[in-house]
Parts: C-alpha cells; structure tokens; sequence
C-alpha cells in the first residue's frame, strides 16, 4: 500500500448560489449528462430535476413516487449509473433506462439483459463498468468476498476480493463497518475504485477485478472508529475521482452546521494525488463538469432549499 501526505493547506473554493422557483426538499444525488445537471430529489413529485449547463437554469422534472409506468419508490442513489446522456436506474432488480431528453426523459428498450439475475441481495453500490458489465457489494457473509462482477450478457458473476478479519480486538464484530464504503467507476478509463467510510484508505480497480494500487491517507494520529468518517460520495470523471474528506464524526457535524466546510480531495485512476479543495458551503453531495471545469452541489442548510452552488475548478 503506498501512503499519500496531503498538503498542509488546501485551495480555497467560494461558490455562487443560483436559484430557482422550486425546492430541493431531500436531495440525496446529483449526475452530470453532458449538458444537463440531474438532481436526485427523494421527494413525491418530480423525484429527478433536470437543470441545463453550464447556466443551471431549470429545464423539468421527471418520474414521481409510486408504482406506475415510470414512478419509482425507494431508489437506491448508488444504483443509478450515467454514461452520456443515458440514465440507468437499477430497480427491483430491473434497470430502467432512459435518454436525458431537452424537454423530457426519454425510456429506451428494455430487453431480457435488464433483469437482473444475482446471488447477492440486497444489491449495493451497483457501478457500471461498460455496457454489460458491472460492479456491486458481494454478501461477505456468503462468498467471504469483498466485491462481484456481473456480465449482464452471458449472465456470468464472479465475486473477488479477500475479506480478512481485522485483527486488532477492538475491531471484532465491526466488520460491516471495517469494510463499509462507496464506489465510482469510469467507464473510460476501465477502472473502478472503493473508499472506505471509516477507514482513509481506498483502492483501484480494472474492469477484470484486478486491485491496481491501495492508497492511505497519512494522518499522525488514527484508529478505527465506526463514528468517524473519512471519504463519502466520491464522484468519478473521465480522467480523475473527486471525493469529500469529512476526518470528523456526524454527531460533530450536527453541533455546528454553519462551520461544515467540507474539502474535496481530487486523485487520478493511478491513484496518485491531484488537489486538496475547501469549500465554503456545508454541501451534502456534489457533482463535476470537466467540460465546464466547475463543481456543482446542494447544501443541507434551510435557507438554502431552493439554490444549487457553483465552484469553479482551479486548473
């Protein structure tokens, strides 16, 4: 495993509200289709908003809650892949997909490949990795892997990964946590990566479940705890990972939200450090446009319900 300093200071980004008539009750997500912002909104109505780029002027909604032709109920945020403007939402075990339309989500042919058919459920952390093939959650429990490959195609599946049990006594019973994590994937780059909640560590991936690198933060002080979190919602591009570096406890967030500035630590699919970032807003999930080489999030602060924010990206 190599091991990463970061930087003492970070660049300092201020970002710029733009808001519109409407209101982001839940948002819990946000994708880039090429021109187009997607705002996962857990909400009733309009569960997805489309804004368009680079103005964020608010184009429509699509899909409610429900279990009508395309109505959702209980989607899983990390079971929604993007690849152009195409949008895939894996529900009960079935993908649904869609074109991000100018004026409208446009469903595209389902066929026998959509159903998908797994060992593993609940099926987690779902990644696309090229057109039929994709990366999810193993059940460690049964196949003692951290990981599992699906070819949609051939219907071929295949878990890997080693699980060892942690060995210091304090960690027993804390495997859920000890292994709990979020991934993104580019389908460019062949590649996926996973970092851990609780832990300042994440690895990278090839499409064939080859571990290409394990990197650790180096922090002069660290000991597993499962109310500590490290890395959440990293967001992959072409060409690097973008992903929030909390180093505090949700509890400590909660005491003063007004002062969660969170950082946003930029790699590259080698693994190797790009950027340390600070923002001025307590955001609670972002996205990027490299085209337009801006960040985009929402905040979990009241008055901020009806804006998105904008962070232009250092070069």
């Amino acid at each position: 495993m190599s091991e990463i300093q970061l930087p003492d200071e970070a660049i300092a980004l201020h970002g710029d509200s733009v808001s519109f008539f409407g209101e982001l009750y839940r948002p819990a997500k946000l994708y880039i289709a090429e021109d187009k912002l997607v705002v996962f909104d857990d909400v009733k109505e309009d569960l997805f908003k489309v804004f368009g780029l680079p103005g964020l002027n608010y184009l429509y909604g699509f899909s409610n809650w429900g279990g009508g032709p395309d109505e959702f109920s209980m989607i899983d945020k990390e079971a929604i892949n993007v690849s152009g403007r195409q949008f895939e939402i894996l529900y009960r075990n079935k993908l649904y997909r869609y074109q991000v339309g100018d004026t409208s989500f446009i469903p595209q042919e389902t066929n026998s490949s959509d159903l998908i058919l797994t060992r593993v459920n609940p099926i987690n952390n779902f990644k696309r990795l090229s057109d039929h093939s994709y990366v999810f959650n193993s059940d460690f429990q049964k196949q003692g892997k951290e990981f599992c490959l699906l070819n949609t195609s051939t219907k071929e599946e295949r878990s890997f990964g080693e699980m060892k049990e942690p060995e210091a006594p304090e960690l027993l019973g804390k495997r859920d946590a000890y292994y709990a994590k979020a991934i993104c994937a580019s389908e460019h780059q062949g590649r996926f990566a996973a970092f851990y909640y609780h832990r300042p560590f994440f690895s990278v991936y090839n499409t064939e479940g080859q571990l290409l690198k394990s990197v650790g933060i180096s922090l002069s002080e660290h000991h597993f705890d499962p109310s500590t979190m490290y890395f959440v919602e990293p967001y992959a591009t072409d060409d690097y990972i973008y992903v929030m570096w909390i180093l505090m406890g949700k509890q400590q967030v909660e005491m003063d939200f007004n002062a969660f500035h969170p950082e946003i630590l930029v790699f590259d699919w080698d693994g190797n450090f790009v950027n340390r970032l600070k923002l001025d807003r307590p955001i609670i999930t972002f996205a990027v446009s490299e085209r337009n080489k801006e960040l985009y999030a929402v905040s979990f602060m009241d008055e901020d319900i009806n804006k998105l924010y904008r962070f232009k990206l250092p070069e």
